[in-house]
């Protein structure tokens, strides 16, 4: 491994690490929460940190390497709990773009509509690679929010929430 690469992943385990110690804080209200109440939806858990990073990996063996590290690390080192259940809700690239743009200028970003991931097409279809492969890895459950390329396609949040309930239904028995 050169000197590019080694610099390249040791970049990547940085970030992903100080992502993650920005998580491990709130992972402490997690587990009070868990202990409260036994059940606790996460819009962002460990599968944000795995997709995300797992983007910037293409050699699948070297994915595999440095998600088992984040597995270990967040499991194992941080003892933060691994979910029951993980939810993957998967909308082509394109429409999420369109959609992203309904929202208007974000003064966050300089008052753009779109941050650098989202205006980065090349970056969105490697990050839903990234996602879909490690959802069949994890066995997440895909929810599709869109039943095609066009807006009219797009599912409502009702149906899309309703299949959500249904599938952590059967497993965590809710009802």
């Amino acid at each position: 491994m050169g000197n590019s690469a080694k610099l390249k992943r040791l970049v990547l385990i940085l970030v992903a690490f100080f992502m993650l110690r920005i998580d491990f804080m709130h992972h402490q209200l997690l587990k009070k929460n868990l202990n409260k109440w036994n059940i606790v939806v996460s819009n962002r858990y460990t599968s944000a940190n795995m997709g995300h990073h797992g983007r910037k990996i293409n050699d699948l063996e070297k994915r595999d390497e440095f998600l088992s590290w984040l597995e270990n690390l967040e499991y194992n080192f941080f003892n933060i709990p691994q979910p029951d259940l993980t939810f993957l809700l998967l909308m082509p690239v394109k429409l999420g773009q369109l959609l992203v743009d309904k929202k208007g200028k974000r003064e966050y970003i300089g008052g753009k509509k779109r941050d650098i991931y989202e205006a980065d097409i090349n970056h969105l279809i490697n990050a839903e690679e990234s996602y879909k492969y490690c959802a069949k890895k994890y066995v997440w459950k895909i929810i599709e929010c869109s039943a095609g390329n066009n807006i009219k396609d797009i599912r409502t949040r009702e149906e899309i929430s309703d299949e959500i309930f249904d599938n952590a239904n059967k497993i965590l028995k809710l009802e």
